[in-house]
């Protein structure tokens, strides 16, 4: 902002494309998880987090098997726990959580089309194709 008020167009043009650079792996990894459902993170820095402890039978598993990442830090004795999300996602947070843990879902429920002429719906969930290992 200061080389921009200053009239220094060059090096805040120069600023402004690191700064889209930087961004460019974090959104990639917000668009697969948006788009897909899964979470790509060999760094283990992404602000979702898959629980290593839920098995694939639990009835927690859709709702702990993905998380917000947090920490735990001790204050005045008190232990505090914080989700580490970028500040600037904050109110976006829980929708992108939903849609990734929506999309895994789908993704996990195949499905096959029945014939129109059965009294069933027209898609029906095939037990033999029903994988939890996503």
């Amino acid at each position: 902002v200061h080389h921009q008020m200053s009239g220094n167009k060059n090096i805040f043009m120069m600023l402004g494309e690191h700064l889209d650079n930087s961004l460019v792996p974090y959104i990639r990894m917000i668009d697969e998880w948006i788009c897909t459902g899964k979470l790509n993170d060999p760094e283990n820095e992404f602000f979702l987090v898959r629980s290593q402890n839920v098995e694939n039978m639990s009835s927690q598993y859709w709702q702990e098997m993905y998380k917000i990442r947090e920490t735990r830090a001790m204050i005045d004795n008190v232990e505090s726990v914080q989700l580490l999300s970028p500040p600037f996602l904050e109110p976006l947070i829980g929708r992108i959580l939903f849609c990734g843990k929506a999309q895994n879902l789908l993704m996990s429920l195949k499905t096959k089309k029945v014939k129109i002429g059965e009294h069933i719906p027209f898609i029906q969930h095939n037990p033999e194709e029903f994988v939890l290992d996503i």
